[in-house]
C-alpha cells in the first residue's frame, strides 16, 4: 500500500484523507476485504518507508531516530 503524508500531518490513502497514520492503516487493512471483526492498527509501526540513504525499508516509528542532517 502507498499513502502520502501531507503538509499539516494529514494522510492521503486512496484519495481519502485521514487525520492519523492509524486511521489510514485501518482503511488499508479493510480495503483487503478483511472480515475478522473490529480492525485496529498502530500506524506508526504498520506503515513503512524506504530510507533514501541506505535503501532499507523501515517503520515510520523509526523516522525520528534517523540522522536527517
Amino acid at each position: 500500500f502507498t499513502a502520502e503524508v501531507l503538509e499539516g500531518g494529514r494522510i492521503r490513502f486512496r484519495d481519502t484523507m485521514y487525520e492519523s497514520l492509524s486511521g489510514a492503516a485501518v482503511a488499508a487493512i479493510q480495503s483487503t476485504g478483511f472480515m475478522g471483526g473490529k480492525v485496529t492498527a498502530n500506524g506508526w509501526t504498520w506503515w513503512k518507508f524506504v530510507d533514501k540513504e541506505t535503501g532499507e525499508e523501515k517503520v515510520v516509528d523509526s523516522f525520528d531516530k534517523i540522522d536527517h542532517s
